[in-house]
């Protein structure tokens, strides 16, 4: 029997694309569907097969428990991806905790959809962002009254609210900065809401604006960003995942430059440079940031290669929203620069 994945959904549009985006992603798949949890049980007669359980987390009430246990329970070996509606931290830390690889919100497409199966194939767990509700009203808007002189403290910040921030900086969520400082993420998430509403922003972009204008926060940042690889899961959901054969060319040198690519899975040459992007590699920045938005390589996948591909647009959102990404991106054409100038010698 071919590998299987069983997706338990009502019957409706989504579910079909849901089944399409699952098929794209793995045309070897045999995908079982069912539209009433209770017959799980009975039509799984190899639970071994499984590698995919897909159950949408909205109408199970309080029985979600009850049904992700048993799925676990059955199909041990199988990734449960959870869908749902609610992305609040509440709602989301219930689901994780009950052992799914990823809970992903009815609103993402098919190319957050592909990044997500990606990820868990790849033994990684996603959990999206959870949103935050604003602690100003729009009207007051960021504090107008700010002084590049004043400190954080100077906002009324305690030492744990500023300890909050200085990881809100590094793209951490609720969820990361709790395990990360030893609390629960619902004490983090009231931290934020005090942050939020001491500083007169309205969410956690402004906030980081805000902080960023502090030297004491920049110079961690950079220390961060020196001594630790970047945490790219934040990333994902906001790339495109593509899937590329051995010798495909993804640009040549001289091409405008619209997109940054992370190597998920394979190798890439960059044969004017002498390197390969390996798995985690981060290339194509350089383009997107120079004045003539020129490639100054081609790119080649040496090997079948899966990647995630940012838009210019959005590599530029991030850069300004992000400082880790910032700092990381300025230190990597920094060092492609450096190694150029170093082989032109």
């Amino acid at each position: 029997m071919r590998t299987a994945a069983l997706v338990c959904f009502d019957e409706n549009l989504e579910t079909e694309g849901v089944i399409g985006v699952l098929r794209e992603f793995d045309p070897s798949l045999d995908v079982c569907v069912i539209h009433d949890p209770d017959r799980f049980g009975s039509v799984i007669s190899t639970p071994e097969d499984l590698a995919w359980l897909l159950v949408d987390v909205e109408g199970l009430g309080q029985a979600v428990d009850e049904v992700i246990a048993a799925m676990r329970e059955r199909a041990r070996a199988a990734r449960i991806i959870a869908f749902g509606a609610s992305v609040s931290s509440h709602d989301v830390d219930h689901i994780m905790r009950l052992g799914v690889s990823a809970f992903v919100p009815h609103r993402f497409g098919r190319d957050a959809l592909l990044a997500v199966f990606a990820l868990a194939r790849a033994g990684e767990r996603f959990r999206p962002v959870p949103e935050e509700p604003p602690a100003a009203s729009p009207e007051e808007g960021p504090s107008a009254s700010f002084d590049d002189a004043q400190t954080l403290r100077q906002f009324g910040l305690t030492k744990a609210e500023h300890d909050v921030l200085m990881r809100v900086a590094q793209g951490k969520t609720n969820l990361q900065i709790a395990l990360e400082l030893g609390k629960e993420e619902g004490t983090v998430r009231v931290q934020m809401s005090a942050i939020l509403r001491k500083l007169k922003v309205r969410n956690r972009g402004e906030a980081i604006v805000v902080a960023m204008r502090e030297q004491s926060v920049i110079e961690a940042q950079m220390e961060h960003v020196q001594s630790n690889p970047m945490d790219l899961g934040w990333l994902y959901p906001h790339m495109e995942f593509r899937r590329c054969r051995s010798g495909e060319v993804l640009f040549r040198a001289g091409d405008r430059g619209t997109e940054m690519y992370i190597v998920q899975r394979g190798r890439v040459s960059l044969p004017q440079l002498g390197v390969e992007m390996q798995e985690n590699d981060m290339f194509g920045e350089i383009a997107i940031f120079a004045p003539s938005h020129r490639r100054t390589s081609s790119a080649v996948c040496v090997t079948d290669t899966d990647l995630f591909v940012l838009g210019e647009d959005k590599v530029k959102q991030i850069h300004y929203l992000n400082p880790s990404f910032a700092l990381t991106v300025l230190q990597l054409i920094t060092n492609r620069l450096l190694a150029d100038r170093q082989r032109a010698d």
